[in-house]
């Protein structure tokens, strides 16, 4: 089970954290950040990410803007991912 108020947690309270289907395509979970994190936090946000998520749960993470702006990327896999809100 993916918990998105867990990964609103792991991040600085100005996150904002939402599950979205990407243009229509992925669920993704997207992660927008004001100001930006550093390199190291930003890093170190996504291995807490991976460890909340679940690496086998995680395609790729694509950002938009570094620190700032991301999205997780979710796998689509043969048995469903639970996601509680």
């Amino acid at each position: 089970m993916i918990e998105l108020q867990r990964i609103k947690d792991a991040l600085p309270n100005r996150a904002k954290v939402e599950l979205i289907k990407y243009k229509g395509k992925s669920p993704a979970i997207e992660v927008k950040i004001t100001p930006a994190l550093n390199e190291d936090e930003f890093e170190e946000c996504k291995q807490w990410q991976r460890e909340i998520i679940g690496p086998e749960n995680i395609n790729e993470f694509y950002t938009e803007e570094t620190g700032s702006h991301w999205y997780v990327f979710l796998k689509f896999n043969n048995k469903p991912i639970t996601i509680e809100i």
